[in-house]
């Protein structure tokens, strides 16, 4: 599995904690994150440094051509590369999981009376892909597209 444009790591450190092979894609190794809440034990879980060291980060931008190594493509809220992980999953036939956030660096703008989620669905099914959406339990930017 990728996580692209992953922030601070959280998602594939867990996924990692989980026995996933997982390897974190951003080109920022942001790692301010020093703990976050478990939510079977509802405690707080200190972080180090170690704990992101125990998976692979590649410092480097998303490229379509990188998910040829990769099963599953996740972006939760990843800026500028959402468009290009549509484009990744139906060349390569990859399945992917994304949470849209925002147009921030992505190669279209914002377009006015559409939801940006709406964007790239219609994308998603122009590029040949079976779209699905879901809506996540949390308030805020909670729908997900996934194939």
């Amino acid at each position: 599995m990728a996580d692209i444009a992953g922030g601070k790591g959280l998602l594939a450190f867990l996924l990692h904690k989980d026995d996933w092979p997982v390897t974190m894609i951003d080109p920022e190794k942001t790692l301010t994150l020093k703990k976050y809440k478990d939510l079977a034990t509802k405690k707080r879980v200190e972080l180090t440094e170690a704990d992101f060291a125990q998976f692979p980060w590649r410092e480097e931008k998303f490229a379509p051509e990188m998910a040829k190594d990769f099963d599953l493509l996740v972006s939760l809220h990843g800026h500028g590369v959402q468009m290009q992980i549509l484009e990744a999953a139906a060349k390569y036939q990859k399945k992917f999981v994304i949470l849209p956030c925002c147009v921030i660096d992505e190669p279209i703008g914002k377009q006015p009376d559409v939801f940006w989620e709406n964007t790239l669905i219609a994308y998603a099914k122009k590029l040949g892909l079976d779209v699905h959406t879901d809506t996540l339990d949390f308030t805020g930017k909670n729908i997900v597209l996934y194939n």
